[in-house]
């Protein structure tokens, strides 16, 4: 189980164990981090949970997510962390600035 920071006056919980190469990255004190694995490996959720981690921890600020095409980010991320994101009632402006 995976704890998140307070949004306003609640604090969310998600049910995530991380594997070992994902606790790897999570850990990590470097500032930019590799996670590379096959078809199912946890790559593309792991992104997702960071992204909403990351999203909860500096509320207002602006991020992005990129791919290689906008079909494959659509279909491996955005569709995951935007159904998160509803669940646990957190707002977001989505923009597509280039397809």
């Amino acid at each position: 189980m995976m704890g998140l920071p307070a949004v306003l006056d609640r604090e969310i919980s998600v049910d995530w164990r991380p594997t070992g190469p994902q606790n790897m990255a999570i850990n990590a004190t470097e500032r930019y981090v590799w996670l590379s694995g096959g078809y199912g490996s946890g790559k593309s959720y792991y992104l997702e949970m960071q992204a909403l981690r990351l999203s909860l921890e500096y509320p207002g600020v602006t991020g992005g997510l990129i791919g290689p095409s906008y079909p494959a980010l659509e279909r491996d991320v955005l569709s995951g962390l935007m159904e998160r994101l509803e669940s646990h009632g957190i707002r977001y402006q989505r923009r597509i600035l280039h397809r």
